[in-house]
């Protein structure tokens, strides 16, 4: 579902213009994440567990695959996915306050092309670090499919933390990324500067994105995704 600006016009936070969402990704240079290898595996309830990799924009391991197109980290799963979620770019369905977030960027192959209609799912906390239990209301979830150039656009919150155990997790986005009907990537967002980042035993680098403010009282950020 391509985003457009009747869409988003109930949100005064951010000022797209007439291009809608997927507008802002020609604007967006270059991939978020800084490379590495894969990571740890599942928290306390989290069902998945690493399967190494590396992110789109970073080294990984020697696989004579170009740099730039390396597969993007696997992640945990974590305990909150659920698969009846709704196909929009809205995640933030309650305006409940926080900062609002415009994420944008592609979904492509290891040999860089662009994959159309690739599904991705979101999903994440709200802005107290609580996810949605409310049955059908799914606040904070939604799905995608990238448009024919491979692209997503969602719109959103920073995500609160939640404590894990007796240690706060670092605000993140869960993402699962299906080609085909077949799961491809399962992974995090994670955000520059969190001082929970470091002390995770699940946060990479590889993973991690930049805010910049987008001009308008939010944020904006980019993160290509790889899959094989």
């Amino acid at each position: 579902m391509t985003p457009t600006p009747e869409t988003l016009a109930r949100r005064t936070f951010v000022h797209i213009g007439g291009t809608g969402l997927i507008g802002l990704i020609a604007g967006c240079a270059g991939r978020s994440g800084t490379g590495g290898t894969g990571g740890a595996g599942g928290d306390s309830g989290g069902s998945g567990t690493d399967s190494g990799g590396s992110d789109s924009g970073g080294s990984g391991s020697d696989s004579g695959t170009p740099e730039e197109c390396r597969d993007t980290r696997d992640d945990i799963e974590g305990p909150y996915y659920r698969e009846d979620i709704p196909e929009r770019d809205e995640l933030d369905t309650v305006q409940g306050g926080g900062t609002v977030l415009t994420l944008t960027g592609q979904i492509v192959d290891n040999d860089c092309q662009p994959i159309p209609g690739a599904r991705i799912d979101f999903w994440q906390a709200d802005v107290d670090g609580a996810y949605d239990f409310t049955g059908s209301s799914a606040h904070f979830y939604g799905y995608q499919e990238a448009d024919e150039e491979g692209r997503y656009a969602i719109q959103s919150i920073v995500p609160g933390r939640y404590l894990n155990n007796d240690q706060y997790r670092p605000a993140h986005i869960h993402v699962k990324i299906f080609v085909d009907g077949e799961e491809r990537l399962t992974t995090q967002l994670y955000f520059e500067g969190d001082p929970y980042n470091e002390v995770d035993p699940w946060w990479s680098p590889e993973t991690t994105i930049t805010l910049d403010d987008d001009g308008d009282g939010g944020m904006i950020s980019t993160f290509d995704f790889t899959v094989s």
